[in-house]
């Protein structure tokens, strides 16, 4: 196996414009996939965003057992919605796999030349329904990585919440997290 090197061959700028007509021309699709996200999941992002400042800020102590239970409670419904979301995001992908199969043989039948000329001209004039089917998978699996977090973050809240009930259990008297906005 021979190994790639990184010299005199390869320069430096030349990589760095590269990058930035990556970062330029996938801007765009990242808008699409972020709108199609945030459809159903912007009350949960909200609401983590909102965990993340007080925690970020070293509030720890700062969370009352009201906010706690209210964020156990909204990061449950918000979740559901966001996995309803997932699933619709889900089929959406399955019928921009299948419309995008259909447009590439379509393309592929049209087209004239060699086999290789044919499959370079259905990949070409395919390319539309190719990026849609590519939003819709990037949208399926970030948000799936969302609801995988947020599972996580209230798996946190609830240990903390437990913790808490232990400690006033053993000791009655001395722990109380009252609601900090008062």
């Amino acid at each position: 196996m021979s190994k790639i090197e990184l010299g005199s061959n390869i320069k430096e700028e030349l990589i760095e414009v590269e990058r930035v007509n990556l970062e330029n021309k996938s801007a765009d699709i990242e808008k699409i996939v972020n709108k199609v996200i945030n459809t159903y999941a912007s009350e949960l992002d909200a609401l983590v965003r909102n965990i993340d400042m007080k925690v970020r800020n070293q509030e720890l102590d700062g969370f009352s057992d009201q906010e706690l239970e209210s964020y156990c409670l909204k990061l449950s419904s918000f979740m559901y919605f966001a996995a309803a979301g997932q699933e619709l995001i889900g089929l959406r992908e399955d019928i921009a796999t299948a419309l995008n199969k259909e447009d590439y043989n379509n393309k592929y039948a049209e087209a004239t030349g060699t086999i290789n000329d044919k499959k370079a001209t259905a990949e070409l004039e395919s390319q539309s329904s190719m990026l849609v089917e590519l939003i819709y998978d990037r949208a399926e699996k970030m948000m799936n990585s969302k609801l995988t977090y947020a599972t996580h973050l209230l798996g946190s809240i609830k240990r903390v919440l437990n913790r808490r009930i232990e400690q006033m259990k053993m000791n009655p008297t001395t722990v109380t997290y009252t609601d900090s906005t008062k």
